[in-house]
């Protein structure tokens, strides 16, 4: 038979055996999930609307996030507004992307055409922004473009302040987290986020930031992943994941050696069912397979390996 015949045919019979046999589930193997949101939390992870749901679908920022781990961006200053005050924003707008890195592996690179991030001031400000008590804000035409305008006035709080507030407008921006204050501007009281406002927000990426980050950007294990081996060939199925997976990872461990990635990537899927994806594996004696959905974010951090099995 023609390799193509025979390519067929082992596919259509592995499919089938996994149909019979099933798939290995989280439960069955390894995979950590994302922690549950606080019971004490004011509002969603991210921005929602009844009838159409979370925001991120329309965020363009959030989707280069989790294929390239990227963040174009540009920082302009408004006419009228140059001077000391907009040089220190700057500033803090530094080590707020310093704070991101390397915490949550996003590389923040410079780009003439990138996302822009302004320092704005008087009139100009409260055009865009409103005259009521806004600091900065994403206020043309967000989710769709996630330019920042940041009122230079910043520059009179302390430092930490102002990091804070970076921080508050970025998360908007990269991943279209949602309010946690009230709908009248204050404070949530006793909530620590920096997505709140007030006394409660000045400060870096704490627990209850990095467990958000979780939820909204790494990806679910797959429901469930097997390894079939006929004809001399090997080959892993997997069942469904999310939508923030880019990616399905094939990682092995050999006897006597350390768990490495394979070099092998799958596409993600979300389509319910007993199997909706699968790659050509080596045939390695002795040898475990996982697969571990993933994107560029998650890759180092989330550790939601599924036992697919293991040769003899």
């Amino acid at each position: 038979m023609p390799y193509k015949g025979r390519q067929r045919v082992f596919w259509a019979v592995a499919v089938v055996a996994v149909a019979t046999a099933g798939l290995l589930s989280p439960s069955d193997a390894h995979a950590d999930h994302s922690p549950p949101v606080r019971a004490s939390q004011p509002r969603t992870d991210q921005f929602e609307v009844a009838g159409f749901g979370n925001l991120d679908r329309l965020n363009p920022a959030s989707k280069t996030l989790r294929e390239l781990a990227i963040f174009p961006w540009r920082y302009v200053v408004e006419p009228g507004c140059e001077g000391p005050a907009a040089d220190e924003v700057f500033e803090t707008l530094q080590a707020a992307f310093t704070e991101l890195s390397e915490k949550v592996n996003i590389y923040f690179i410079y780009d003439p055409g990138g996302w822009t991030l302004r320092g704005n001031c008087g009139a100009a400000f409260a055009a865009v922004a409103g005259t009521g008590p806004v600091i900065g804000c994403l206020c043309r035409n967000f989710p769709y473009n996630v330019d920042i305008d940041i009122n230079i006035i910043m520059a009179d709080y302390f430092r930490i302040s102002q990091i804070a507030i970076w921080l508050h407008e970025l998360l908007h921006a990269l991943m279209t987290w949602n309010e946690q204050y009230g709908l009248d501007f204050r404070a949530s009281p006793g909530w620590r986020d920096v997505m709140n406002t007030g006394s409660e927000s000045r400060h870096l990426l704490e627990a209850v930031e990095l467990e958000r980050w979780a939820r909204t950007v790494y990806p679910h294990p797959v429901a469930g992943a097997a390894l079939v081996v006929d004809q001399g060939r090997a080959a892993v199925f997997y069942a469904a994941t999310n939508d923030r997976a880019t990616r399905i990872a094939v990682i092995i461990e050999t006897a006597g050696f350390p768990r490495v990635w394979a070099g092998i990537y799958g596409q993600p899927c979300t389509s319910p069912g007993v199997v909706c994806g699968g790659v050509d594996v080596p045939l390695l004696p002795d040898t475990c397979f996982w697969v571990k959905a993933e994107n560029s974010l998650s890759f180092r951090f989330a550790d939601n390996l599924v036992l697919a099995g293991c040769t003899p």
